[in-house]
């Protein structure tokens, strides 16, 4: 916590702990009335190819039950620059409910807008609602106000997509009590609380995209994988690692990506393949598509700089669980190899 700070602000992970914070007891002894509630929404405006971002330059236009609609436009210091923090903040009501309007108008806040990019290119990209509550803390017997807490629980949403999560922002008042560094150490220590780096905006967007590469992630894992077996006068192939004896495996399903697996494993795409089964995703992992492939051209015999090891299938069971055989997706493969009719026929295939 920066000593001498003005204003302290605090990330909450969890709505529903910020929630249960608006009740609980202040530290030190502070005193405070019932809290005072208000709803806020905020739309922040940028180009489709996000310039103002680019700049470090942040247009929000507030609507507040008692303030009404105000435009206030944001430029952060440039990396390097000497001055460091916000440069410049200028702010301007809003008339007629005309947010382009406003970006025209001959204020403080609509020239540095202009300065920055055409506001005829600006659309709302991001909307941010906020349940904030305000407390007023007195120190001990003393009636002034030392300290101001803000609450605040924010969704935001970006086209179809939307988090939430919670801030909590101390300012001092003009009554004698404790610092608000101490304060502010106090609720980073007990309430597991940290100091925020970002304005609500630019939290927003880091945790819209982490959420998006989640997404993502989750959907490339429900896909599935495929693991392919090459297999020969009654060996598995197995590919050798620093970690031990893995399958060929490759992301996605079907012949296609087990051709790509191969590729990548052998430096060939040619095999005859035959699906074994699938292993149901478990846990992290995901769904395996297990397939056999036979007469690999250049594995016949003892497979020279192929980086395989040719295991016989009746010695696999003692392997299983050593330091030499024990990966997750290997042995789940393994698994579904082991029931298979088509690992006891005749390669007729």
């Amino acid at each position: 916590m920066r000593a001498g700070a003005r204003v302290v602000r605090l990330d909450v992970d969890r709505p529903e702990t910020l929630r249960n914070l608006v009740t609980t007891p202040l530290p030190y002894g502070l005193r405070d009335g019932p809290a005072e509630r208000v709803t806020l929404r905020d739309i922040y405006y940028d180009t489709p190819e996000r310039d103002l971002e680019r700049r470090g330059a942040v247009c929000r236009v507030r609507l507040d039950p008692v303030d009404g609609r105000t435009l206030r436009v944001k430029l952060r210091a440039l990396e390097g620059d000497e001055a460091g923090g916000t440069r410049t903040v200028a702010s301007a009501p809003v008339q007629n409910d005309d947010d382009h309007e406003a970006f025209r108008a001959e204020t403080d806040a609509g020239r540095l807008l202009r300065s920055l990019v055409d506001p005829a290119a600006l659309t709302p990209v991001m909307e941010i609602d906020t349940d904030r509550w305000r407390r007023s803390a007195r120190w001990l017997w003393f009636r002034r106000p030392c300290l101001e807490f803000t609450y605040d629980v924010l969704t935001s949403r970006m086209g179809d997509r939307a988090v939430s999560f919670g801030r909590i922002r101390l300012r001092p008042r003009s009554g004698p009590g404790p610092s608000l560094a101490r304060v502010g150490r106090t609720l980073v220590d007990a309430v597991g609380v940290r100091p925020s780096l970002a304005g609500n905006y630019r939290r927003a967007r880091e945790l819209i995209r982490s959420t998006e590469a989640e997404q993502l992630a989750q959907g490339l894992t429900a896909r599935g994988r495929c693991v392919v077996l090459p297999f020969q006068s009654g060996q598995l192939g197995l590919l050798r690692r620093p970690d031990g004896l893995v399958a060929i495996e490759g992301t996605g399903t079907g012949e296609e990506s087990c051709r790509e697996a191969l590729d990548r494993a052998l430096g060939t795409t040619q095999a005859q393949l035959r699906l074994l089964g699938t292993a149901p995703a478990a846990g992290s992992r995901p769904s395996l598509e297990v397939w056999l492939a036979r007469r690999i051209p250049g594995l016949e015999g003892a497979p020279a700089g192929r980086d395989l090891a040719w295991t016989p299938l009746e010695r696999l069971p003692e392997l299983v669980g050593t330091p030499l055989l024990r990966h997750g997706h290997t042995l789940a493969a393994l698994q579904v190899s082991a029931r298979s009719d088509l690992m006891r026929e005749e390669p007729t295939w």
